[in-house]
């Protein structure tokens, strides 16, 4: 490393205006980083992330990462709800082909929602690897979590 510092925690790096914010003199703990980030946010950019949200919907957001993969990787994908098993019911499942050709990639599993109570995870199907799907093989499977 140059200069030969330490390494700080995310919430230490550099947010001695959140301090200024709050009027007080203190550290501020990782736990604290996101409230924090949000007020220097607002303070200093005028910025408000309620305000944001609605740009963000998720189903705009999926739209948009699917277009760009179209865009740059020539993939199309096509949600299948029900047709193959999943792990937790808010999981969706996109059959995912090549543009030019139509021919089959594989599936795409979007788990969008954050658990905080269990690992979703836990006892799900394997989702890596070769399987047959719909009579075709199934090269791989990809997870997107977002938390």
């Amino acid at each position: 490393m140059a200069g030969g510092g330490r390494a700080r925690p995310r919430g230490s790096r550099g947010y001695a205006g959140d301090r200024q914010v709050e009027g007080a003199d203190f550290a501020i703990e990782p736990w604290d980083y996101l409230y924090y980030a949000e007020k220097v946010r607002k303070a200093k950019y005028d910025l408000d992330q309620g305000e944001l949200k609605p740009y963000f919907e998720l189903d705009n957001m999926i739209a948009g990462a699917f277009w760009m993969a179209g865009e740059l990787y020539g993939l199309s994908f096509t949600e299948i709800p029900g047709k193959v098993p999943v792990f937790s019911p808010d999981v969706r499942v996109w059959e995912v082909t090549d543009k030019a050709s139509g021919k089959y990639v594989g599936l795409f599993y979007g788990d969008y929602f954050a658990v905080r109570s269990s690992d979703r995870a836990r006892g799900r199907p394997d989702i890596r690897g070769t399987r047959v799907s719909r009579g075709r093989p199934c090269p791989d499977h990809v997870q997107h979590n977002i938390s």
